[in-house]
């Protein structure tokens, strides 16, 4: 359940497109756009 950090649903679409990939990029992208 990462995307329970974002609750962004465009963050959660770009974290499930990477997957684990870029996981900690898309986390960080996430925080910063909240």
């Amino acid at each position: 359940l990462h995307g329970l950090v974002c609750l962004s649903s465009r963050c959660l679409s770009r974290i499930e497109r990477e997957r684990e990939r870029d996981f900690e990029r898309a986390r960080f992208n996430c925080l910063d756009t909240r």
